[in-house]
């Protein structure tokens, strides 16, 4: 499981940590990585030696070719606990075919729908999450099923293409509004 972002306390790293301290009771093999840096990192770093994850959370730090590090993901987790819109992060995964636990907090169940195109666990729910990660690494091909139907709902809802008709969509809207209050 891995997740990426800046790390700031509303992005759920510690969460995570929690989660991952529970799942390596179960799947000792399991191994986290934390993608990104921030004013939170030094928390964090010691959060893993307080859960002695030592061997089982890297962190990667910053890195400028994100695309390389989800494209080696298995599972992309984002613990969120507020603050979100549409992150970025799941769109990407699933514009990857990367399978998504994510927090339900804001704009994310619009795109990680359960079941459907990801698992959705309430948010500051370490037990929740941990047993949506167990969940997925008991039966990855579910979790890939889900990934397929979200790259499909990426490519319909949010591509470039799509962005751009709505916002033309909006400029005509606007202009029309405009002409009709002369």
């Amino acid at each position: 499981p891995s997740t990426v972002g800046v790390l700031r306390s509303w992005k759920g790293h510690a969460v995570l940590l929690d989660a991952a301290a529970r799942v390596i009771r179960k799947r000792p093999d399991a191994v986290f990585v934390i993608v990104g840096d921030g004013p939170g990192r030094s928390l964090l770093d010691q959060r893993i030696k307080d859960l002695d994850l030592d061997g089982h959370v890297r962190m990667a730090g910053h890195r400028a070719d994100v695309e390389r590090a989800f494209a080696a993901f298995d599972l992309v987790v984002l613990a969120s606990t507020g603050h979100e819109g549409v992150p970025q992060a799941i769109l990407q995964a699933l514009a990857m075919e990367k399978p998504v636990i994510a927090s339900n907090v804001g704009g994310i169940p619009e795109v990680v729908r359960p079941g459907e195109t990801g698992r959705l666990v309430p948010p500051n729910d370490p037990d929740a999450l941990s047993a949506a990660l167990l969940q997925h690494l008991d039966a990855p091909a579910d979790g890939l099923a889900m990934a397929r139907a979200g790259r499909r709902l990426v490519e319909r809802d949010y591509s470039l293409d799509r962005m751009l008709d709505q916002l033309e969509a909006f400029y005509e809207r606007l202009s029309q509004m405009r002409k009709a209050s002369r």
